[in-house]
């Protein structure tokens, strides 16, 4: 028998079954799509975005809808509990440059830098203006401007432009303009379901006059990132309340209050209806009401009743997907409220429920804004609010959610240019 003796090149390659080439030239671009996704999916978002102008294969992978869908799940798989959140005011400084303001309330480290974020975006993009917040959504602002176009007939003509900011991750992306009409309300809801692309509709209802049961909206999809407009129906009629409050997302729905006595939901994505949800049975129309909003994934609205007896109201909806009941959740009398501010009763009024804790509703006391524990009738101060501004308690205050690992991503639909961040006219990074 003969024996054949073995190189150490030869036992090399017996044990270490790679080619040469790819010892010689190891490369991230070697891996498979499967295995690069889960690796850029363990990056922070300021990263995952940047990594979009690496080349046209990772700026591909990233803007598929799969990607974004496991992104965007990581928060959405996570429990209520872990959501910590902040109140955002926006508001005039009547001195000075009388630029638009941001105040947040929270004092934890991940919501410090936030207002300076949301300034230095306003201060550093030029078609920022108005206003620098219209409506929100878990971590994403709505804004808008209105801006001049030039127009063959008539010389320009005013279009308005929304945008969807993301700040904690600098991301923004601006919508197709819009022909300038009355003002209207606006709703913002995002939906990230299993096995599908997560995305946003933007429903804009455009002022009309008196009670209508037929009306036009405007309905802006992220998933063919264009405008629609639709009729909707509403037999029971619908009439625009004079406050503007944004369209409150809840249970798949935009919520408003309708000045007639009743709520009106709308899906933007797949009726052209809307359900009707009757007020809670004390509520008095005469008193109005004071805010529409969600408390730990439940609908709530309140009431002030200013007698001698003053007292705020609080329900809850109950049975949301049969009939709709409300259930009367908190009675408040003011002369009850450990503290001092129990002698303004005229000037309080409720700016936000906190988004998990029942008791806690969040309640103006010029020049603070502070928190009020409905059940413990004890008041504290969450922050002072600037004396020299102007500030509308109807649809100036916005919810802020930190999500918790990964923020939302935003999808863009822009072509891959090496080496160039995309422009405000899709999804891009904000460099300040």
């Amino acid at each position: 028998m003969d024996v054949v003796r073995c190189s150490l090149n030869r036992k090399r390659d017996l044990w270490w079954p790679c080619s040469r080439s790819l010892l010689q030239r190891p490369s991230i671009d070697n891996l498979p799509d499967c295995l690069l996704s889960e690796i850029l999916m363990l990056l922070p978002q300021k990263s995952i975005i940047q990594c979009k102008c690496v080349s046209q294969r990772w700026c591909s992978l990233i803007s598929s809808p799969s990607f974004a869908y496991f992104v965007n799940s990581r928060f959405h798989a996570s429990t209520i509990l872990e959501r910590p959140s902040t109140l955002l005011f926006s508001y005039n400084n009547i001195h000075g440059n009388k630029n638009k303001m941001v105040l947040v309330t929270s004092e934890e480290p991940k919501f410090k830098s936030l207002a300076s974020l949301i300034h230095q975006y306003y201060n550093t993009n030029s078609f920022v203006s108005d206003d620098i917040a219209q409506a929100s959504c878990h971590d994403l602002l709505l804004c808008y401007k209105n801006v001049f176009v030039a127009d063959d007939d008539v010389g320009s003509r005013s279009m308005t432009v929304y945008y969807v900011l993301n700040p904690i991750t600098r991301q923004s992306m601006a919508l197709p303009p819009l022909r300038r009409s009355k003002s209207a309300r606006i709703g913002f809801i995002f939906r990230c379901k299993k096995e599908q692309q997560s995305s946003y509709r933007v429903m804009r209802i455009p002022k009309f006059e008196g009670e209508s049961t037929e009306f036009k909206v405007d309905i802006f999809s992220s998933d063919t990132g264009k405008w629609s407009e639709s009729v909707v129906s509403c037999p029971r009629g619908f009439r625009l309340a004079n406050y503007a409050y944004a369209g409150v997302p809840c249970h798949g729905l935009l919520l408003w209050w309708s000045s007639n006595g009743h709520l009106v939901g709308f899906d933007p994505y797949t009726s052209k209806c809307c359900r009707v949800i009757d007020k809670p049975v004390e509520l008095a129309l005469k008193h109005g009401i004071q805010r529409l909003g969600v408390c730990n994934g439940a609908l709530r609205i309140c009431q002030i009743v200013e007698e001698d007896d003053s007292k705020l109201l609080v329900w809850e909806l109950k049975d949301y997907d049969t009939e709709g009941k409300w259930s009367l959740e908190h009675k408040v009398n003011f002369n009850e409220i450990v503290s001092d501010y129990s002698r303004l009763n005229g000037i309080l009024s409720v700016l936000a429920y906190h988004l998990y804790d029942r008791d806690i509703v969040y309640v103006m006391l010029p020049p603070r804004v502070s928190s009020l524990n409905m059940r413990r009738k004890t008041v504290e101060i969450v922050c002072d609010f600037p004396r020299n501004c102007t500030f509308y308690s109807g649809f100036n205050v916005f919810n802020f959610v930190f999500l918790v690992g990964q923020p939302t991503f935003l999808l863009s639909r822009i072509p891959y240019r090496k080496r160039r961040l995309p422009n405000y006219s899709a999804a891009c990074y904000l460099g300040f």
